[in-house]
């Protein structure tokens, strides 16, 4: 499996790609939904597209970085419809059943900007009361940024 991605990841076309080069070393950025995104198993107890960006990195003797960006609250853009404009909803995260999970990095973000969290330093450890959902999160992300207001322009 992992040489058929190999073989996708090496030929297929990416116009959805944004590839750069910094000092000899190529890097992807490549756009998912945070569900998506998961590295290994999602809260949706699927192998998504993550998992799928990560193995030809690690196969490749490389690193990938996958970032969990959500707003705490503000508007967000919904399907409206075949050929019909996007709705627009306002949202608060620790609100939406889906998201409870993420009251404790909402409570503790900055009060005036972005907050970055690094997963990568609370994996392995033994912490009492913690979400399913949110350990899940830990191992599925590296890096977990929370924006206090989002807009559909942002």
């Amino acid at each position: 499996m992992i040489a058929r991605k190999m073989t996708w990841w090496n030929t297929a076309r990416k116009p959805h790609i944004v590839v750069i080069f910094i000092v000899g070393v190529l890097i992807r950025k490549i756009k998912l939904g945070d569900w998506h995104s998961y590295k290994g198993v999602n809260p949706l107890h699927q192998l998504d597209l993550g998992g799928y960006i990560a193995e030809p990195a690690d196969v490749n003797g490389a690193k990938s970085l996958h970032s969990c960006v959500l707003g705490a609250k503000g508007v967000h853009s919904l399907y409206g419809g075949y050929r019909r404009p996007p709705k627009l909803q306002p949202f608060v995260m620790d609100q939406d059943p889906s998201y409870r999970w993420l009251k404790p990095a909402i409570d503790n973000q900055v009060p005036s900007g972005w907050t970055v969290y690094d997963l990568r330093r609370l994996r392995f450890r033994k912490m009492a009361d913690v979400d399913p959902d949110f350990t899940c999160l830990i191992y599925g992300h590296d890096l977990l940024i929370i924006i206090p207001e989002l807009t559909p322009q942002t």
